[in-house]
């Protein structure tokens, strides 16, 4: 059985807050690391002062331990920033389909062109890497969302052969069953930026927090049209700590690994649905068996605590998403499903519309 949720880390799943399960926004399961709440509370003490005193500690820790130079990482405000950024440098954008909608709404914010990669029935990209010379910025969520598959590696590091710029964006890298990263081939590749997330493998969703790696002529562009201070001194502090707990950076991702095969098993066994995919991400897809079943079947699970996501918003339609949550989670919406049988139908609750959370 679990650790209690009053527990302190290490090992604690996160308290509950809001609803019962809310397994809707890739969220960490497990509570944030002891020690970035240490260095939040002493950073909360110097909120009279700018993050200069911060800045420069937190990018030279992200940078060690990432195993690149220093002035080859930019750190940022999430990854809307980071995208933005990137888009100052080119005139179009190449988004995979179905692929994070947070892409195609910075290219609309920003009013870049956007060129479409579609995704086969198996998630994998239908263009072959000669199509993508035609300039511009391909974005590459790696593994994706919300398909949660990694590409063929042969074909992605073709694609950064070739094309003119390559976002890769490395959010759910550690949740892979063999994570390997693309940032040791920024050194080799003046073309490749890969984007690091605080928010999923790190536990720091609560914080706006990322890093750009690429090369050092590069990050010099894109700092010289950051905003100043865009990363506030409390994410600075929530990094600095997180980075500096071994343990939870390596028990998150091993944690995560393992309730997915628990979430993917029991979920494949539930009469609900039709078909029921695991992924190398922190969450799970099934399609149900009823028809226009999934906006029905979030809608009922909201009204009984349990928050799920409906695919069709992120380019699945008939899918829900479900976050790889606790144990208990994972109970309380296997409950709530066996409660629901099809067509018991509810109302749908406003709260229930799919946020674009990468």
């Amino acid at each position: 059985m679990l650790p209690s949720t009053a527990t302190a880390w290490p090992g604690s799943p996160s308290s509950t807050v809001g609803p019962e399960a809310q397994l809707h926004l890739n969220e960490s399961p497990l509570d944030p690391s002891g020690l970035a709440v240490e260095h939040v509370i002493r950073a909360a003490r110097t909120l009279n002062r700018y993050p200069q005193h911060l800045r420069g500690r937190v990018h030279r820790a992200v940078a060690r331990h990432l195993g690149v130079p220093a002035d080859s990482v930019l750190l940022t405000s999430g990854v809307d920033e980071a995208v933005d950024l990137v888009f100052s440098l080119v005139d179009a954008a190449w988004i995979t389909s179905p692929g994070f909608p947070g892409y195609a709404d910075r290219a609309a914010v920003t009013g870049l062109a956007t060129r479409t990669i579609p995704l086969d029935d198996d998630w994998q990209p239908t263009l072959p890497p000669a199509r993508l010379t035609e300039g511009g910025a391909v974005l590459l969520a790696q593994p994706s969302n919300p398909t949660g598959t990694l590409f063929d590696r042969s074909w992605t590091d073709e694609v950064i052969r070739r094309a003119e710029l390559v976002f890769l964006d490395e959010t759910y890298g550690h949740f892979a069953d063999r994570p390997r990263s693309w940032v040791p081939g920024v050194a080799h590749a003046a073309n490749l930026l890969v984007f690091i997330s605080f928010s999923k493998a790190y536990g720091l969703a609560g914080v706006r927090a990322g890093a750009v790696v690429a090369q050092p002529r590069v990050i010099a562009r894109l700092a010289a049209v950051q905003r100043y201070d865009s990363v506030d001194s409390i994410a600075l502090a929530a990094v600095e700590g997180t980075l500096a707990d071994t343990d939870y950076l390596a028990a998150l991702p091993r944690y995560v690994r393992r309730l997915r095969r628990l979430y993917t098993d029991r979920l494949t066994a539930c009469p609900v649905f039709a078909e029921v995919r695991g992924t190398q991400a922190n969450f799970v897809l099934a399609r149900p068996v009823a028809a226009g079943g999934a906006a029905e079947l979030v809608a009922r699970l909201a009204l009984r605590g349990v928050r799920v996501c409906d695919a069709a918003a992120l380019g699945l339609p008939g899918w829900i998403r479900v976050s790889v949550g606790t144990e208990e989670d994972l109970l309380t919406l296997l409950a709530a499903l066996g409660d629901n049988p099809p067509g018991n139908a509810g109302t749908p609750s406003p709260s229930t519309r799919p946020e674009n959370a990468q």
